[in-house]
């Protein structure tokens, strides 16, 4: 039975939308068993140059939405999925026109939005033995390799062009690239906002018409310069002000002002007072420096609800353990550590020549530096907030 706009809510409603330019090889078949496999498919033709406009006349394909000029894969993925929302679908599976995806997959990834309609759907591709340039496994790796550092989360294949969205998800998120790096830049804020990710594995085929229109030199450095940008966003913002830049309803706002909303949505969105903002923040931090790794934001999220904090205020402190930061927060207690058990001030980190007995004794400085730091940081995060904000109070009253 076709997919179609489902009657039940509770069930999701899945079409199948193909990005399409000069594939007029390959689309009209494939369109063809897409519909065989009981799915509503939705192509967008991004500007095709060949007789694809012609090849898509003469099948059954009655949602088409057609660009003038090529605007780029992310543009057309954009497109579809804006024309499968119009049309009450709630997810869609994406899948390229050049042949390479098998429609008969399309069930595997259905069933997997079935079992979490909440999450994005990947289809693995078994790329070994497929007569695949080595250069697309080392891409695939490259790329698996920057999403990794960017979400600590590991996908196994992050350039499959076969995947299955939950549209509001997906729409929700601010996404500005165009072209190939959209996947990219999809998949990396979705995980941010909390979007889990599911793979299957499925087939792949590289046989005649699946050559793609990567550029490997422009869309490289496309990609790699949105890598570059996403993994500084993590390296140095912790994740609750990256869900909140990368919102949808952000799109107009430029530099401070977005920043304005962003500080705002995140600190001060319960319109906390000063008494809980102050300890929401230094009850935050201290989580966040406590060496109880991995549990850090489990515990101050309890502690936030049991003494009735800013849960938003204490979450964002409690990340100030980013990457760029921890290596300043181990320096600093180990020092502290040093300080608390020896009484002495030694700042010199010396790793030459490191044996158990002096690797234990680094350890016991910084889990007891750590406590110190920790609580010290937190207290101080509150004496500093309380200031800030009286302060501020003065001057708006002086001016």
């Amino acid at each position: 039975m076709r997919q179609a706009a489902a009657s039940n809510p509770a069930e999701p409603a899945i079409c199948v939308v193909m990005p399409v330019y000069n594939n007029a090889m390959t689309v009209a078949a494939l369109v063809g068993r897409v519909v065989e496999e009981g799915f509503t498919p939705v192509v967008v033709d991004d500007g095709s140059t060949d007789s694809t406009a012609q090849e898509l006349t003469g099948i059954n394909a009655p949602h088409i939405v057609t660009h003038e000029k090529n605007e780029g894969k992310g543009t057309a993925l954009l497109s579809g999925f804006e024309k499968a929302r119009s049309l009450g679908f709630s997810h869609v599976v994406t899948m390229d026109a050049d042949g390479q995806h098998s429609p008969e997959d399309l069930s595997k990834l259905a069933s997997e939005i079935r079992k979490d309609p909440s999450a994005i759907v990947i289809g693995a591709r078994r790329l070994v033995g497929l007569g695949r340039p080595l250069k697309s496994r080392v891409l695939r790796a490259h790329s698996n390799f920057w999403a990794w550092t960017q979400t600590g989360k590991w996908v196994s294949d992050t350039q499959s062009g076969l995947r299955g969205y939950p549209l509001d998800a997906v729409l929700e998120i601010d996404l500005t690239r165009k072209r190939y790096d959209f996947e990219t830049e999809v998949l990396i804020k979705a995980m941010w906002a909390g979007t889990a990710v599911r793979t299957v594995d499925v087939a792949a085929s590289y046989g005649q018409g699946s050559g793609s229109h990567f550029r490997p030199v422009a869309d490289f450095l496309r990609v790699a310069k949105l890598n570059a940008v996403l993994f500084l966003q993590a390296m140095f913002l912790p994740v609750e002000f990256r869900r909140e830049m990368h919102r949808a309803g952000d799109a107009g706002l430029e530099g401070l002002a977005r920043m304005r909303r962003v500080a705002r949505a995140v600190i001060l969105q319960d319109r906390s007072g000063p008494a809980v903002l102050a300890a929401s923040l230094g009850v935050g931090i201290c989580f966040g420096i406590l060496p109880i790794w991995g549990l850090q934001m489990i515990a101050a999220a309890v502690v936030a609800h049991r003494f009735g904090l800013s849960k938003a205020v204490v979450l964002t402190a409690s990340n100030i353990s980013i990457p760029a930061i921890m290596p300043i927060i181990l320096y600093a207690s180990i020092v502290t550590g040093r300080l608390v058990l020896h009484g002495r001030l030694d700042a010199t980190i010396d790793v030459t020549g490191l044996d158990v007995e002096a690797a234990w004794q680094y350890a016991r400085e910084y889990a007891v530096g750590s406590v110190v730091l920790a609580v010290v940081a937190g207290v101080a995060a509150w004496v500093l907030t309380w200031v800030v904000w009286f302060s501020c109070g003065r001057l708006r009253r002086v001016f």
